[in-house]
């Protein structure tokens, strides 16, 4: 009781207090408001007697009020607000922008691999505008759609969101991204912990299923889901040929014929994944003939009459625009080569009359030693180019199989090394019962190849085991890949230890590691073998059912090497 009445007593005689005290005056003797000494009496009395007596309220009215009035307070004050403010709404501002910033820094950065990977994949730009707005308005990711639209345009995009909400899967599932971390390089790379892994495997499972509600089978599921990945991921080589002179039989080329030449070889190997080896190349040896005689393999815009392009076709083969694209007009001239009922045996010139309906119907044997020089010198080295979708080749391409050997972001399988390094073929596949030095057994193909060559993923898979930092004694450093459907390939005698691990999920075309002579080999080369179901099988028609033919690399002399 006698603190409160002591206090009450305090606050009668503060405004009293405060006058007692002289204010101080500017220059021209106006007051300048109270002081520091007037404003702390006032704060000790106002602030200290209204806590005394309980009046919390009181307390801080009566303290902002000397603040307010103090000229003194009033200049700290502001000072101590703006200090305030600036320590708390920096470290807020930060906290909530830069999270913001970088997520659509990061977001705009896989857009833009995601754009690049899709338009390198072949698609055009007004083709990637369609199936962008067809993505925002189904609500699907932009890389399965662009995927279906390449390979199955007959997919409902309604009926695969529909199959998704019955699958009752939530966001992060149906996320392409999830399981990848960002790489040191800003890319993605796969998430090696448990986590990681049991979350691509749940996207995997999540889309696959949906993707085979909606009509596709497993194999063409799983393949769709493959690409869409690697869009997603922005894993894409470009398919381009070289476009570099090249010099046949003493014979120069021109930069546009070298490279109008090696377009026709990578279409005719697309379109050509089911037939033998020998009628493969005879394909295009037609076709380049046919190019010599017409254009000297040169892609004309005019012609006699209405002829255009390379082949000179006439309007009634396509539009302007097709014609005089070297891809579409190669596909469309072996098309029609392929419904000549000998092309593969009869007399190439005649073969070649039959397509084009020539005036002239002895010119194109006439160039058929130079075709063939053509084809043998860029055959290895010209890399597989996709067809026009517009095109039907289901009669002579492998059914549901995407054919190619360049390394791109493809459903099916590639080459698992790049031809241009100058790769030969030098062992086969052999069970021991096939006439050849010592009839030992061979259970896989090797290819010879330069020291660190790259060794790449012949198709998406798991990596199951590897050397390790240190070399098996007869494996060398090697790896071990689960491609999926029973299907396992050995990856050996690497040149120093593998870039994957085990355990990681890897896409087709991504490298696994380099050429080398480790382990039990007396020479630089790649040595691939295959087990399906445990059992081990020749590689060439394992993955030549796949799209990709191996007889077409060259041998390395008449010996064995390795």
């Amino acid at each position: 009781m006698v603190a409160a009445e002591a206090a009450k007593a305090a606050l009668k005689v503060a405004p009293v207090l405060s006058s007692a005290i002289p204010e101080k005056l500017d220059a021209d003797g106006n007051p300048l408001g109270p002081g520091a000494v007037v404003g702390a009496a006032e704060l000790a009395v106002g602030v200290g007697g209204n806590l005394a007596v309980g009046n919390v309220a009181g307390a801080v009215i009566s303290g902002l009020k000397t603040v307010a009035t103090n000229r003194v307070f009033r200049k700290w004050a502001i000072w101590v607000v703006a200090l305030t403010v600036g320590v708390t709404a920096i470290p807020l501002t930060a906290a909530v922008l830069l999270p913001v910033l970088a997520t659509s820094s990061l977001t705009s950065a896989v857009d833009g691999a995601q754009t690049e990977s899709v338009l390198a994949s072949g698609m055009t730009s007004d083709e990637f505008g369609s199936v962008f707005n067809e993505a925002s308005d189904a609500k699907l990711p932009v890389a399965i759609v662009a995927a279906l639209r390449q390979q199955h345009p007959e997919v409902q995009l309604e009926a695969l969101a529909d199959k998704l909400a019955e699958g009752g899967s939530d966001s992060t599932s149906q996320n392409l991204l999830a399981g990848h971390l960002i790489s040191a390089d800003g890319g993605f790379e796969a998430d090696q912990d448990s986590a990681g892994i049991a979350a691509a495997q749940r996207v995997k499972e999540v889309w696959v299923t949906a993707l085979v509600g909606v009509g596709l089978s497993q194999t063409d599921a799983e393949r769709t889901f493959a690409t869409a990945l690697s869009y997603a991921l922005g894993e894409v080589v470009r398919c381009t040929t070289s476009s570099s002179p090249a010099t046949v039989d003493g014979i120069p080329l021109t930069a546009d014929q070298t490279s109008i030449a090696q377009t026709i070889i990578g279409v005719t190997k697309s379109a050509t994944t089911n037939v033998p080896a020998a009628s493969r190349q005879r394909a295009a040896e037609i076709a380049i003939a046919t190019g010599l005689v017409e254009t000297h393999l040169t892609n004309l815009n005019h012609g006699d009459l209405d002829s255009l392009g390379v082949f000179q076709q006439r309007a009634n083969w396509g539009s302007a625009e097709q014609r005089t694209d070297p891809t579409w007009a190669t596909a469309k001239f072996l098309s029609v080569l392929f419904t000549i009922p000998d092309w593969q045996q009869g007399d190439a010139g005649a073969v070649a009359q039959a397509v084009q309906v020539s005036a002239f119907p002895t010119r194109y044997a006439e160039q058929m030693p130079q075709a063939k020089a053509i084809v043998a010198s860029l055959w290895s080295s010209s890399t597989a180019v996709p067809l026009p979708a517009d095109l039907d080749f289901s009669s002579t391409t492998q059914p549901g199989i995407a054919p190619t050997l360049c390394v791109t972001a493809t459903t099916g399988w590639v080459l698992p090394f790049d031809p241009a390094t100058g790769a030969k073929i030098s062992d086969w596949f052999s069970s021991g019962d096939v006439i050849r030095p010592g009839a030992r057994r061979h259970d896989g193909v090797d290819i010879s190849m330069p020291s660190g060559a790259p060794i790449i993923a012949a198709a998406p898979g798991t990596v199951l085991e590897t050397s390790g930092a240190s070399p098996s004694s007869g494996l060398g450093f090697y790896v071990v890949v689960d491609h999926g459907r029973g299907a396992v390939m050995r990856y050996l005698h690497m040149v120093s230890m593998p870039l994957v691990k085990k355990g990681q999920a890897v896409t087709a075309g991504q490298q696994l590691g380099g050429v080398g002579t480790t382990g039990d080999s007396t020479g630089d080369h790649l040595h691939i073998d295959v087990s399906v179901d445990g059992k081990r099988v020749d590689p060439v028609p394992f993955l030549l059912e796949r799209g990709v033919d191996l007889t077409v690399i060259p041998r390395l002399g008449d010996l064995w090497a390795y």
